[in-house]
């Protein structure tokens, strides 16, 4: 037969946590000793810094980051791991960034942009590895630079172009690759 204490552990409650110090709230929903359902943080003027969605203790569903309650990061979850579309977003609001997510890895076209929405980067990935075009942009809208891969390797010859369109020289381009390639890939290749 159970006892009272153990019905109390199955009924939702809502706890709230305040640092003395910093003024930061976290207003948490539980089921039994398990996160469930929205968990949001305040800041010390009561600003929305994040709301996460849970599920079985597990992050299923939303998460949102803010900065001075400006949506910064939108990211999607279930069972703990990302899992669907991630966005994020300047401090204006226009979305920079999307990128898309199957069991925590980078799988389909992540895509980043200015302010002003045009394109910089465009890659696709396929478990977590680059996976098809990565398309590079200059801030005039043309192709900076054309990359292949399959399963995280390079494909052939990086295909680069000027900024009036017109190509550059295939064996020039080898060492042209966008310093931001070289961070995100770690992958040498050598003219």
């Amino acid at each position: 037969m159970p006892n009272a204490s153990d019905a109390d552990n199955s009924q939702p409650r809502t706890e709230t946590l305040q640092h003395a110090e910093s003024g930061i709230t976290i207003i948490s929903s539980y089921l039994g000793a398990m996160l469930e359902g929205e968990q949001k943080t305040l800041g010390a003027k009561d600003e929305l810094i994040q709301s996460a969605s849970f599920k079985a203790g597990k992050l299923d569903g939303k998460l949102q980051l803010f900065d001075q309650g400006t949506l910064k990061t939108e990211q999607q979850y279930q069972q703990g791991k990302q899992h669907g579309e991630s966005s994020y977003f300047d401090t204006d609001g226009n979305k920079i960034g999307t990128a898309h997510y199957a069991n925590d890895k980078l799988d389909g076209i992540s895509e980043w942009r200015t302010s002003e929405g045009k394109t910089t980067t465009r890659s696709s990935y396929k478990q977590g590895k680059l996976d098809g075009e990565q398309l590079e942009f200059y801030a005039n809208g043309n192709l900076r630079q054309r990359s292949i891969y399959k399963a995280g390797e390079i494909q052939g010859d990086i295909e680069s172009f000027e900024a009036n369109g017109l190509p550059v020289n295939a064996s020039k381009s080898r060492r042209l690759l966008h310093p931001i390639s070289k961070l995100l890939h770690k992958k040498k290749v050598r003219a």
